[in-house]
């Protein structure tokens, strides 16, 4: 008998809202494996609105392989905030995590692991897409059947067979799936300072940085840090290193700055934010036709470095499933409510265990008894 699949093989045409890295990953890997991709940012520009930070991918390396071309995973190491430094001439590399009050090192985390720059590495995905820029979005037209409509803020309407919000913590997106306030982040009892610096002396970069590529996390009674190398023009000079370095510590309310303070805090290279989680809650994708990905999708602490984990998870099980509609296999109905099934259990573990490692690493009584020292950075 000839063979007869469930459906007729289909290529949606599919639309991504934003152009940050989950969304840029999401676009690479589609295009790589044959779909037509779009991805539509609000700001005019790459360079418009600079954001930078370094990110840690590991558990999720091998995803992060297949859904990158040739091409572009021969250049990710010019991502690397230390271009001097070959990553993957050990198998494993380590971070290690002290006492923030007698320095000593409590235990290290050894991973296959590669850190990146967020703005060199986004710079990076941005090769070979159709990237609309200056499309901030405005509301979802979708009807009962055909394709979604989305309309812009400067008069342009994109028609898409599928509308991927790949939009981040706040995503308009997932405010039109749930509505404004279910998509609400939710703050936390705990804050966090976010900089880059660099240091007077070469001698204190290099006591910073300690021989750790990857990064070191000191444990305080009420608080930790992270640091790890952001940028090193020149790997001759320490002096010259910038790091990136990241205080979480309990603060219910942060405090408010008018006038003069608030200007002085504008300029400031840190930022002080309540920390925010947005756990994942099922929603109508609208027989298959919207849905979210990345911290649009599941919004967490910055801990074990889960998110942008999660979110490349997140990319490479979206593509496997809209492959099997590729070839025939399903409907993308039926792909998309097998995404998000997968990702309405796995979204709301990831959520509620990055505030369990909150309250533990801001505890230095608890470092032993974490999930930094039980699991490390596994998923």
């Amino acid at each position: 008998m000839p063979h007869s699949t469930l459906t007729t093989p289909h290529t949606p045409e599919i639309a991504i809202i934003s152009a940050g890295i989950c969304g840029l990953l999401l676009a690479q890997g589609l295009q790589k494996n044959g779909f037509k991709v779009t991805v539509y940012e609000k700001e005019p520009s790459l360079e418009t609105k600079f954001r930078e930070w370094t990110m840690l991918i590991h558990w999720a390396l091998p995803v992060l392989k297949n859904m990158l071309p040739d091409e572009l995973l021969d250049q990710i190491h010019l991502a690397y905030p230390d271009l001097s430094y070959p990553f993957g001439t050990k198998k494993k590399e380590s971070i290690p995590c002290s006492n923030g009050v007698t320095g000593g090192v409590v235990f290290e985390v050894s991973m296959a692991a590669r850190r990146v720059s967020r703005a060199k590495f986004r710079r990076l995905l941005t090769k070979g897409l159709d990237i609309q820029w200056g499309k901030a979005i405005l509301d979802l037209d979708c009807p009962d059947i055909g394709p979604v409509a989305v309309p812009f803020a400067d008069g342009d309407t994109t028609k898409d067979d599928l509308v991927i919000g790949t939009d981040g913590m706040n995503s308009q997106v997932k405010k039109w799936l749930v509505g404004k306030e279910a998509a609400r982040p939710l703050s936390s009892e705990h804050a966090i300072g976010n900089g880059i610096v660099r240091y007077e002396t070469a001698e204190q970069a290099k006591a910073v940085q300690g021989g750790n590529p990857l990064g070191s996390i000191k444990v305080h009674p009420d608080s930790f840090i992270f640091s790890a190398l952001q940028n090193v023009p020149d790997p001759q000079d320490p002096s010259n290193w910038f790091f990136h370095v990241v205080r979480i510590w309990k603060e219910p309310d942060i405090k408010s700055y008018e006038g003069d303070e608030a200007i002085a805090k504008v300029k400031s290279i840190t930022t002080d934010n309540q920390l925010r989680h947005w756990v994942t809650v099922p929603w109508d994708s609208r027989s298959g036709r919207v849905t979210l990905a990345g911290d649009a999708a599941h919004v967490m602490h910055p801990n074990r470095s889960q998110g942008r984990n999660q979110a490349l998870n997140d990319v490479g099980i979206l593509i496997n499933e809209l492959l099997r509609v590729k070839n025939g296999d399903i409907s993308t109905q039926k792909a998309i409510q097998a995404y998000e099934k997968d990702l309405s259990v796995r979204g709301q573990k990831a959520v509620l265990e990055s505030l369990e490692d909150t309250k533990h690493l801001t505890n230095l009584d608890d470092l032993e008894k974490s999930r930094h020292a039980a699991k490390g950075f596994r998923k």
